[in-house]
């Protein structure tokens, strides 16, 4: 599908961007699990350490400022 002649349409460009996203957001969790290796952590869990450490929050809060579900939160600190 295209716009004008040779030119990408704007929901093109939309999912050509959305998986380059998706693809980066892959490589970020890959290195920052090995990362987070030696400390004994996953990138999940430096995530959720990272979230508290301005202030304590509850689980609930955790999810909103990370943009992920509750129940994510939840598993990760009861291993925590």
């Amino acid at each position: 599908m295209t716009g004008e002649v040779g030119r990408p349409s704007e929901q093109e460009l939309l999912s050509r961007t959305a998986l380059t996203v998706f693809r980066l957001n892959g490589q970020f969790l890959s290195v920052a699990d090995e990362l987070a290796e030696p400390g004994g952590l996953t990138a999940a869990w430096w995530q959720v350490l990272g979230a508290v450490l301005p202030e304590p929050l509850p689980v609930a809060g955790i999810a909103r400022a990370m943009g992920i579900t509750r129940q994510s939160v939840q598993r990760i600190a009861d291993l925590l």
